[in-house]
């Protein structure tokens, strides 16, 4: 054969050979070629083969990708099916979608599209996905396809096809080190040898992924494979125990908490994790050692994808196996488990179960380096132990520990605790300079202290707006976001993007607001977060409180608490409730506040904060007052006031026992006036409200009160003014004596202003153009006080860049002026031959 072919070459002046499928006839190949180059190379010769000739140029054909190829797809369809089924002219949409969604499906092999295109003879493409969707997915491939790659699996050694027995035990590729290290342990010699054999035949492709190449084998070979490696049992236990050490391995490098940091070792390998984990309990947990390491390898990609549900899944399998006394396994591995069971607590805020276990991990560690962080997770825990029990942890067990083994991420650690207790306790300035402390010991620590950098700058920012230092807070604040964001620390990123969102609420900046709350809903949609969901709802309401827009608030709060209460995070499901009842009430729903309040109390052990425990035990006294039991309520306020005398300090809890004072009185007040015996009841009302009138209208009132707490009393104030009767809503809500009373009341944030003397509030946040002119006024009367402005320069203010007849303009500033002349600044807004003034004589106050 090999004479009659060169015999046809030397007879030609130019020749094209093609031979397929060459792999058994190489040598022959090979000898072709050296006779077509003896001949003066007249002759091409294409060899399709999965063994690459000597000498040769070689192309490699790859799958087709489905979007950068999608032309050469359909085409392939167009050439192999029948003429009927894909007519000449253009596709419609539908069909040229089913033809690649079929390509994708055979993972882009030209051959299965070649087969998969004759059968559009009998079936429409939508009839065809629908058969490949109704086959397992073991033989949703097609006969034919399986043929061929049983043809080559024939060609290659025994030992080629354990390798790839071992790759086929990978989900989601695999890195080559892990797949040497398997064949290896399988029994083959030479394992990169081996993988650069199934690489040449095409078993297995190779991917780059920037700072690596991985191997992959297509799903349809894997399958094929797989089947083949039925009997080889020992190969899916190996993979579980490789993946269940190098987990353990990775838990103890990253010592748990710096799970962010696994990207580049575990965090690509999450599908080869799942599948040990899922392997090793199986049939239930027989060899509970390697499955508490796979469990904590399988912890780490969880906590790195923020899969809750799963882990959850994952603890409540394991951890009963743990908890007796007579475990037979490693105490340090054990230990190692409770705290990564810690760390899933805290993300559920389980806070009491996570003291539970982190205390069993200190118990149970033997190396010092577990003790240590055992220890270092306790104080984390401050806000349910006593302070003085921390304090003692850290400073006589701890730090002298972590200074010992010279842990500087657990002392930076530990520092930040220590900072965070002194705020806690409301020392400002004082935990303001530890903050400010370990944010210099942390510069120049390089990449490997960048997530704590970041939680630094985020307590930093925080301490800087408890102390209204805003710019520092809000540039802090964002650089903590950014390093979060850079080493993927998804649940940091999530608390940064909570406190921005609560900052810019409070501060009622309404477009930076909604900004970052769109911002914080994309973050928790991506990666499920739900805490961060129902938390964005929670501030969506606050929101829409500050913009008297009640209906919505109660809307958002009630979304809020479904996603809250997925996770379970009572706290805050409580603070959403409290303010929830506030909402209902305001919008005239008396009965569903009261629910929603009950309901909100029942929550009442679950609550840390003293501020929301106070809050909870005055609105339960306002409750009871509106129901008559006003001996009750003054019982329940003294219960309030006695948690209100451990914080001597704090600016905010004595105002909230005034405020709630005069809910409970005010019920009392309206039946004494009833009964002509109001005297008694008035003089109780009459110094409360007078402090808190001052509080809350003078311009200095609010600024000793963190914002994010001052809503409560701007809230409560809110049902206040809406429960006091008119007689005495004036008298003693703003005091004839108070210089407030006859003051034109401005908010520009939530856009409203009440007119001097006046009672209610105007909301101008729908009214623009009324609202500017009436901006237009105060601008100018803060800049020129007593001047007035001409009309035409008012006009440019109000309506910018607009062309219009001098009379229509005229008419048109008139109507507007008389529009807010009408809503009660008649006698406010004067007029003179220069043109339109603000009364000099009435004091203007920016609330």
């Amino acid at each position: 054969m090999r004479e009659l072919i060169a015999s046809a070459i030397s007879s030609r002046s130019g020749h094209l050979l093609v031979l397929d499928n060459a792999e058994h006839l190489l040598s022959e190949v090979e000898a072709l070629h050296e006779t077509s180059v003896e001949l003066g190379g007249k002759a091409r010769i294409l060899v399709g083969s999965r063994r690459i000739p000597s000498g040769s140029h070689n192309i490699e054909l790859q799958p087709f990708h489905e979007v950068d190829d999608a032309e050469e797809i359909i085409a392939l369809f167009r050439a192999h099916a029948p003429a009927h089924a894909l007519p000449a002219e253009q596709l419609d949409e539908a069909t040229r979608e089913d033809l690649l969604e079929l390509g994708r499906r055979v993972e882009g092999l030209p051959l299965s599209i070649a087969l998969l295109a004759t059968r559009l003879s009998m079936f429409k493409t939508g009839q065809l996905l629908e058969r490949l969707d109704a086959r397992s997915s073991r033989d949703s491939t097609l006969t034919g396809l399986r043929a061929a790659i049983e043809w080559s699996w024939g060609l290659l050694s025994a030992d080629e096809q354990l390798a790839c027995m071992v790759c086929a035990q990978f989900h989601d590729g695999f890195d080559f080190s892990d797949a040497e290290e398997l064949i290896q342990l399988a029994g083959a010699s030479d394992g990169l040898g081996l993988l650069d054999n199934l690489q040449r035949h095409c078993m297995i492709v190779v991917e780059d992924e920037q700072h690596r190449f991985r191997g992959k084998m297509l799903e349809s070979l894997r399958l094929f494979v797989l089947d083949k490696a039925s009997e080889h049992t020992t190969l899916a236990r190996q993979h579980a125990e490789h993946f269940a050490s190098k987990g353990w391995r990775t838990y103890q490098e990253t010592r748990g908490y710096q799970w962010h940091e696994i990207s580049g070792v575990l965090a690509r390998e999450h599908a080869n994790v799942i599948a040990a984990n899922a392997y090793l309990t199986r049939d239930g947990i027989e060899d509970l050692e390697t499955t508490v390491k796979a469990s904590l390898g399988l912890h780490l990609v969880h906590m790195r994808r923020m899969n809750i549900p799963a882990l959850k899944r994952m603890y409540d399998r394991v951890a009963p196996l743990l908890e007796g006394d007579a475990v037979d396994i490693p105490n340090d591995l054990q230990a190692a488990f409770w705290l990564a069971h810690s760390d899933y607590d805290s993300q559920r805020w389980a806070r009491e179960d996570g003291i539970v276990h982190l205390k069993r991990a200190e118990a149970l560690a033997e190396s010092p380096i577990w003790r240590l962080q055992a220890m270092v997770g306790i104080a984390g825990l401050f806000r349910i132990a006593p302070h003085e029990e921390i304090r003692e942890l850290i400073d006589q067990r701890a730090l002298p520990l972590a200074r010992e083994l010279r842990a500087e991420r657990e002392i930076i650690e530990l520092l930040m605790t220590h900072a965070n207790m002194l705020s806690e306790e409301r020392h400002k300035l004082e935990a303001t300079a530890r903050f400010e402390e370990v944010l210099e010991r942390l510069d120049g620590k390089g990449d490997a202290f960048k997530r704590q950098l970041g939680r630094v700058q985020l307590h930093v920012g925080f301490s800087a707006r408890m102390a209204r230092q805003l710019d520092r807070a809000e540039e802090m604040l964002w650089s903590a976001y950014a390093l979060f964001e850079e080493v993927g620390d998804i649940v940091s990123m999530g608390h940064t993007i909570r406190i921005i969102g609560w900052f810019y609420v409070d501060e009622r900046h309404v477009e930076d607001s909604t900004s970052v709350l769109e911002k914080m809903r994309a973050l928790a949609d991506r990666y499920s977060l739900g805490w961060l969901k129902g938390t964005c709802q929670f501030l969506w309401g606050q929101l829409h409180m500050g913009n008297r827009d009640f209906t919505r608030a109660t809307v958002a709060f009630e979304r809020g608490i479904i996603h809250l209460q997925v996770d379970r995070i009572m706290p805050l499901i409580a603070a959403c409730k409290f303010y929830n009842t506030m909402a209902l009430e305001l919008d005239g729903d008396l009965e569903r506040a009261r629910e929603c309040f009950e309901s909100g109390y029942e929550l009442f052990e679950h609550l840390h904060a003293p501020v929301s425990k106070v809050s909870y035990l005055a609105g339960r006294a306002r409750f009871l007052a509106l129901e008559g039991k006003q001996k009750e309520a003054l019982s329940m306020l003294e219960r309030a006031q006695e948690l209100v005398d451990e914080f001597e300090d704090d600016p905010f809890m004595p105002h909230i026992i005034d405020l709630y004072h005069c809910h409970v009185y005010l019920p009392a007040y309206k039946q004494a006036v009833e009964a002509n015996k109001a005297r008694k009841s008035k003089k109780l009302l009459e110094e409360i409200l007078g402090r808190l009138s001052r509080l809350m209208y003078h311009e200095e009132g609010l600024a000793q009160i963190p914002l994010e707490r001052s809503a409560e009393l701007r809230f409560g104030w809110m049902l206040l003014e809406k429960d006091l009767p008119d007689d005495i809503q004036r008298r003693f809500t703003l005091g004839l004596e108070d210089p407030a009373a006859e003051a034109l009341l401005l908010d520009t944030r939530s856009r409203a202003f009440r007119a001097p003397g006046e009672l209610t509030w105007i909301d101008m946040a729908r009214r623009e153009t009324p609202y500017r002119l009436l901006q237009a006024l105060v601008d100018h009367r803060l800049s020129e006080p007593g001047e007035a402005i001409d009309p035409h320069t008012l006009f440019d203010e109000v309506w910018p860049d607009e062309a219009i007849m001098p009379d229509a303009a005229q008419n048109r500033l008139y109507v507007t002026i008389n529009t807010l002349r009408r809503e009660g600044l008649k006698e406010v807004i004067l007029n003179n031959s220069n043109g339109y003034l603000l009364d000099p004589d009435v004091r203007l106050i920016e609330v």
